[in-house]
């Protein structure tokens, strides 16, 4: 996901769907209605008592590699002027399944980005998303935009070139009930990639301390690199003992990418002086060159999203990056046992 990508504004055109009960919302949606000819559409419907609004993004693709196709989806009207609407899950829609790697939502830093289609974005919620895959906020927590749009971005991996249409999209399921925690996030990525050639196990490890509430429990992990990429670890450091939130020995470009917390850690509370720890391991035995850190398939990255909730008065968590080293691992050695929390002397 590279961290400059312009936001294309984008152009919406509105129906209302008999999923269900008529849904309230419709008038106010209507006014953010855009050139009824152009794509990406939404459609909106009522499901569970929640709002359930439909986007797609239509997309012509051609040429071969990586793509990145940057949307602006608006919400109801009433979102933003009362701050009274949650996301409580997201689903995917995916056309080319074949071609879509992954969907990432995410919240602008204003709204003046919502009406330009420029600008950054912060990690305060975001949805990382795999082909046919749906995600669900905690049932006592949910995300607050508070923003009049959230940002799609689609990653189109096309290998061999095809030249051809997609429709994917999310729907955005938005509830106006208060629920006790707020879903937050935050992103973790380590740009000073320089993988040697020939290296079948080469690991890149960083740490980050962090002050937070009490009350700030982690609720799960997204992560994310390309080709290389063999084995991934979240750990959390504390009194001198890992705790493995995410790991995964055989991971894999080509598997979905949104993971749980395992059960053995689930609803653990972070604590003020916990370090987080992530360590991606490659393998660039078939590579010549080095291999650096960069959006393209090809080249590689090394990042993670933590999501976790607090009660809805509390402070953002505040992170500080720590230590960042690589270094070889010879075949069985656990990666905890080898890279530790700091780096060697």
């Amino acid at each position: 996901m590279p961290p400059g990508a312009r936001l294309a504004a984008c152009c919406f055109a509105l129906a209302t769907v008999a999923l269900g009960k008529q849904q309230a919302h419709a008038p106010a949606l209507a006014k953010v209605k855009r050139d009824a000819a152009a794509s990406p559409y939404f459609l909106t419907s009522e499901r569970d008592g929640a709002s359930v609004i439909e986007y797609r993004q239509r997309k012509r693709l051609s040429g071969q590699g990586t793509q990145y196709v940057n949307s602006v989806l608006p919400l109801p009207e009433h979102c933003a002027a009362t701050r009274s609407c949650s996301v409580v899950a997201v689903e995917t829609l995916m056309d080319r399944a074949d071609l879509v790697h992954h969907l990432v939502i995410q919240q602008p830093n204003s709204a003046r980005s919502c009406k330009t289609g420029r600008g950054g974005v912060r990690f305060k919620g975001v949805v990382v998303l795999h082909t046919k895959l749906m995600w669900r906020a905690p049932v006592d927590s949910s995300w607050y935009p508070g923003t009049p749009c959230v940002l799609m971005q689609a990653h189109y991996d096309n290998p061999n070139g095809s030249t051809t249409v997609d429709d994917s999209g999310v729907r955005l399921h938005i509830s106006s009930r208060p629920r006790a925690l707020v879903a937050r996030s935050i992103r973790l990525n380590i740009r000073s990639i320089n993988i040697p050639p020939q290296q079948e196990r080469f690991f890149l490890t960083s740490t980050s301390s962090v002050d937070v509430d009490p009350a700030t429990r982690v609720d799960n992990v997204y992560t994310h690199a390309h080709l290389l990429a063999r084995e991934y670890y979240m750990l959390i450091w504390r009194d001198g003992k890992a705790h493995h939130v995410f790991k995964d020995a055989n991971w894999s470009f080509g598997r979905p990418f949104n993971n749980t917390v395992p059960p053995s850690e689930r609803n653990i509370r972070l604590r003020s002086g916990d370090v987080l720890q992530h360590t991606c391991v490659y393998n660039s035995s078939t590579r010549t060159a080095t291999t650096r850190y960069g959006p393209n398939t090809d080249d590689e990255m090394c990042l993670a999203y933590f999501d976790y909730s607090v009660p809805r008065n509390a402070s953002d968590l505040v992170r500080t990056q720590g230590a960042i080293w690589t270094g070889p691992l010879a075949p069985g050695v656990d990666v905890s046992t080898a890279v530790g929390p700091t780096p060697p002397a």
